[in-house]
């Protein structure tokens, strides 16, 4: 083979090298502009480049080949939050407290925050609406839904009745985004702030509340004393009653036996008298002749007795005793 020969195989040999090179560099580029990759924190939308129209399906993580004119448009899986505070949002713009008057026209500014999250199956709605600017338009409908809802309320409901109008404004904000495609999972009403002469005269009836409520804990102490005594002292008098009721029917008691022995023993005297004279065969008046005898002489100081129809009885100075 002669030198040129060999020459002319050696270029054949390069430019083929060269053109399978140039062949897989092509095929590499190729393969690496048609694969496109979503984050394990994102959904995305297919988009041809060319003719900008977007496929219905709803990507998640992963690496997908799609081609070379197409793109991902991609959206937040997680939940996102917007503060009425000192912070920016997306566009840029300062999203300070909220500021709106109540039903009363007090000026008031809340510090506010709330978390929403974007759901996989709204999310071509979501761009075919809004864009990619929906948090702007998220912000601009919660300033309008807030606002309303602080318009019902008087400046002294936003101490005294907190919790129930960051409920009200979490439920209308809720239902107002949910129309933009968007669910709010969480909602924190922070700070209110009101002119300072109406927090002032808040803080002077604050006060008199405690002082109102201080008096009734005493007055109700009070009746609670009194009440108290009342009791003690009926308490008192019933053991009083109950120990006179006592002492009555003790009394009671004690004359009903002496009145029993006493009807005993005249009974039993009755039995004996009756017995004796059954013993002596005497009439009544016998018998009654003989216990008035018997009586007289038991008695101390009797001397001399003489009656028309009765014995006669002598006690003489032996103390011995004779009927005449």
């Amino acid at each position: 083979m002669t030198r040129d020969q060999i020459d002319k195989k050696v270029k054949f040999i390069g430019g083929v090298t060269i053109g399978i090179l140039f062949l897989a560099s092509l095929l590499a580029g190729y393969f690496f502009l048609s694969f496109k990759q979503i984050g394990y924190n994102e959904f995305g939308l297919n988009q041809d480049t060319i003719s900008q129209r977007i496929e219905e399906k709803v990507y998640e993580k992963g690496l997908y080949h799609v081609g070379i004119f197409h793109r991902f448009i991609k959206f937040p899986k997680t939940v996102q939050k917007i503060e009425f505070f000192n912070t920016l949002g997306s566009s840029g713009d300062p999203l300070g407290p909220l500021n709106s008057r109540t039903q009363d026209g007090l000026l008031i500014h809340i510090q506010l925050a709330f978390h929403y999250r974007l759901q996989k199956n709204d999310i071509l709605n979501l761009y075919g609406t809004f864009g990619l600017d929906y948090e702007d338009r998220f912000v601009g409908q919660a300033r309008t839904t807030l606002r309303d809802v602080v318009s019902f309320y008087s400046a002294i409901e936003f101490f005294t009745n907190r919790t129930i109008i960051a409920e009200t404004m979490e439920i209308d904000l809720n239902t107002d985004l949910q129309d933009m495609y968007v669910d709010v999972v969480f909602f924190q009403m922070r700070e209110i702030d009101l002119p300072d002469e109406f927090e002032e005269a808040l803080k002077q009836v604050q006060i008199a509340q405690q002082q109102y409520q201080i008096a009734l804990y005493e007055q109700e102490a009070a009746i609670v004393r009194a009440q108290t005594a009342i009791i003690e002292a009926q308490a008192q008098a019933n053991i009083t009653v109950l120990t006179a009721e006592a002492d009555a029917e003790a009394y009671l008691i004690s004359i009903d036996a002496q009145a029993q022995a006493v009807n005993i023993t005249l009974t039993a005297e009755k039995l004996a008298y009756y017995a004796m004279g059954q013993q002596l065969n005497l009439t009544s008046s016998e018998l009654l002749a003989l216990l008035w005898v018997m009586a007289v002489r038991d008695h101390d100081s009797s001397l001399l007795i003489i009656g028309a129809d009765t014995p006669i009885l002598i006690e003489n100075e032996l103390n011995t005793t004779k009927s005449l």
